[in-house]
């Protein structure tokens, strides 16, 4: 295990010791104020050589870890571009890989809401309905076509969490329904 984090802050400050510390952007980028807080108040570090921390690895095999760990997810090469990359040549059979067609916005919506208890477990009872049920499945493939972007608005569900401002110098903290507030106080 290359970052073996004892929790999420720890694997995040090992993950730094390799990769350097974060621009101003990409922890700007984070919700969470804490996880703010937590990177800006590190000491700044810059990124570790690879060679020096794989001793005997390939030039090739160093290009492809330097492109995969960066900080910046946005940033990292694909994994259909890392089967590609030429490290990986002798075992790439593009005709063998399987790729997938994005998830939309519309199947994820629901990360967008902050959500009580009860209304999670009734998203996760219609989301096993679409397998149990062809007059569900078909209700789900007509929805998905006249709202693309998402029906929970219009069902009532949640409340429509305040999206990131990035030019903003401060930013609005993460709203958490009083169960994500619970597991939150209880991991503290």
């Amino acid at each position: 295990i290359l970052f073996p984090g004892t929790d999420n802050m720890n694997q995040l400050k090992l993950i730094l010791d390799v990769v350097g510390s974060p621009s101003a952007e990409e922890i700007n980028n984070y919700q969470e104020p804490q996880t703010r807080d937590f990177l800006k108040g590190l000491k700044k570090t810059k990124p570790k050589p690879l060679e020096t921390l794989f001793k005997g690895a390939s030039p090739l095999a160093l290009d492809l870890l330097a492109k995969l760990l960066r900080f910046d997810a946005s940033k990292r090469i694909t994994a259909e571009e890392a089967l590609a990359h030429p490290y990986l040549k002798e075992l790439h059979n593009s005709a063998e890989e399987l790729t997938a067609t994005p998830v939309t916005l519309f199947d994820f919506e629901f990360e967008k809401y902050s959500l009580t208890g009860e209304e999670f477990k009734s998203l996760i009872y219609d989301e096993i309905q679409l397998y149990h049920s062809e007059e569900k499945r078909k209700e789900y493939e007509r929805l998905k076509k006249e709202f693309p972007n998402g029906i929970l608005a219009t069902k009532g569900i949640g409340k429509l969490r305040k999206p990131k401002n990035p030019k903003k110098k401060a930013s609005t903290p993460k709203l958490q329904s009083k169960d994500e507030q619970r597991l939150s106080s209880d991991s503290d």
